[in-house]
């Protein structure tokens, strides 16, 4: 069985090497507590924004589910990672403004 919390890392890993593969400033949350794994800057770090990262579960066969959006602070941005492709992309219902295609 897999430890839920080095996945964790894994994931936060490569969230923060692909946001910095994108020209962007990655700041870890060094302590693992507070609602944010990590805050990201761009533009010279006029535009900051502060986040969550969670990995999609596998549940109810071979679907996807989103974790609850109502469960971070409003001004935290839920980035999610699929387990299986690694791909990583923003929570669909709190899309940071202007940064939209961040992940694509």
């Amino acid at each position: 069985m897999r430890n839920k919390t080095r996945s964790g890392d894994i994931y936060e890993l490569l969230v923060r090497y692909k946001a910095g593969k994108k020209d962007c400033e990655v700041y870890p949350n060094a302590f693992k507590v507070g609602s944010a794994d990590i805050v990201l800057a761009k533009n010279n770090q006029s535009e900051v924004i502060f986040c969550d990262i969670k990995a999609d579960t596998n549940r109810y066969k071979d679907e996807y589910y989103r974790v609850d959006i109502n469960t971070i602070p409003d001004h935290i941005y839920m980035i999610c990672v699929n387990p299986i492709t690694e791909e990583v992309y923003w929570h669909p219902l709190r899309e940071p403004k202007g940064w939209e295609d961040f992940w694509k």
